[in-house]
């Protein structure tokens, strides 16, 4: 599965459960290193406009990530999963079996345009 975003910008929250965020952070820091180390000029791309947050607020029993990614890329595959696997052929299994686990909700892309800069 490919995510795309379709607007200029995109938020991605991602609903992790408490127990299993030990494992995000692992998987956060393959991610960055799978986007560093492609050739891919969009992965590059991609990784110079992706933010990621954490609500220092509970979600509940869970913990709140966000992706903010401003720009898109244009037709680019945001899909972490896919990302990782590409980098990582023979660890991706395991690395995304634990990253998996460690959802508490399925993932929503949410296409975002500015309809208002209140700093210009």
């Amino acid at each position: 599965m490919r995510r795309c975003p379709e607007a200029g910008a995109a938020g991605l929250p991602l609903d992790c459960s408490s127990s299993c965020c030990r494992c995000r952070p692992l998987g956060l820091g393959k991610l960055k290193e799978a986007l560093a180390k492609s050739e891919k000029p969009e992965r590059k791309q991609q990784a110079a406009g992706w933010k990621i947050f954490k609500s220092p607020d509970p979600a509940g029993a869970n913990v709140l990530y966000i992706f903010i990614i401003d720009p898109s890329v244009k037709g680019a595959d945001y899909q972490v999963s896919n990302i990782i696997a590409e980098a990582f052929p023979a660890e991706a299994n395991d690395l995304l079996k634990k990253y998996a686990d460690s959802y508490a909700q399925p993932m929503n892309i949410l296409n975002m345009n500015v309809i208002q800069n209140l700093g210009k």
